[in-house]
Formats: structure tokens, sequence, C-alpha cells
């Protein structure tokens, strides 16, 4: 079996939103090692970005204040540049 043959195989027993995040995933690759068609992937990213915030518009969770959000990456953002001080360069 090749390798496309098991990718292929494993895809089918997935959820179908699983397996569009794989094929997703497979032109995400697709344009990082500028393999494909651009207006292939162009589109097919253009469908993934509409789908998401369809996705993204339906959920019922509530939203997330942006202080909040704002305050949560400030302190990733400090801690990685704490983190990156305290590396040595060789």
């Amino acid at each position: 079996m090749t390798l496309a043959e098991a990718i292929y195989r494993r895809s089918q027993k997935l959820p179908e939103e699983a397996a569009r995040e794989v094929l997703d995933f497979i032109d995400f690759l697709g344009q990082r090692y500028g393999v494909g068609d651009v207006a292939t992937n162009s589109a097919a990213y253009d469908e993934w970005f509409k789908a998401q915030v369809r996705r993204a518009l339906d959920d019922p969770r509530p939203g997330v204040p942006n202080a909040q959000v704002r305050e949560h990456f400030a302190q990733r953002r400090n801690t990685l540049r704490e983190q990156a001080e305290n590396v040595e360069c060789n």
C-alpha cells in the first residue's frame, strides 16, 4: 500500500468535519512546500475560511470579552520574553 492509499483509507474512517480538517492541512502543507495549483489552494482556503467564520457565528457559547483576551495574550507574551531572555545563545 502506498502512503497516499494509507492516508485515504484512514481519512475514510474519520467524521466528515475531521476529514475536512485533514484536507485543509494537506492544502496548508501544499502551500508551504509550493506544491499544487495556487488557484485551487486559494479557492480551498476561501472555502475553509468562510466555513470557519460560519462556525464561529453559529457557536452558541458566550463570547470572551476583549479585555480578557488581551490580558491573556499579554501574559503569554511576557512569559515567552522571559523564557527567551533566559536562553543561552551559542
